[in-house]
């Protein structure tokens, strides 16, 4: 697979009038996380889903998954987390246009281990310590 990506112009993370698109939070994500130490993450089915983990600033861990397929999936998070202590961030098609303004999604409480990912979505879910 071949994604195409730049700052500006028709593939850019940027838009036009200081919109971004909402890859740009992912990318934001990803380089906040250079240096950190990454955690294993396995899926059932990785055509499906993908994942990476990495140790949060507070000392937690943070999670984010992406669903590839255009359905809706039920992840099961399982394993070191604290599943009492998780909130989420969603960027999908309800969240997309709130993201193009440049603010992040608003963070959630998780109540429980299992997610619903939305079609091509991201999500990231952070444990608190």
């Amino acid at each position: 697979m071949i994604t195409q990506a730049a700052l500006t112009g028709p593939f850019g993370l940027l838009g036009e009038k200081d919109a971004v698109w909402p890859i740009f939070h992912v990318i934001r994500a990803l380089a906040a996380m250079a240096g950190r130490e990454r955690y294993a993450v396995s899926c059932v089915r990785p055509e499906s889903v993908q994942g990476i983990a990495v140790e949060a600033m507070n000392g937690g861990v943070s999670v984010w998954l992406a669903n590839l397929t255009a359905q809706s999936l039920t992840v099961r998070l399982n394993g070191a987390l604290d599943i009492g202590k998780l909130s989420i961030r969603n960027l999908d098609a309800a969240s997309w246009r709130a993201a193009s303004t440049g603010d992040a999604p608003v963070a959630q409480a998780l109540g429980g281990g299992t997610l619903s990912l939305a079609p091509f979505a991201v999500m990231q879910v952070d444990e608190d310590p």
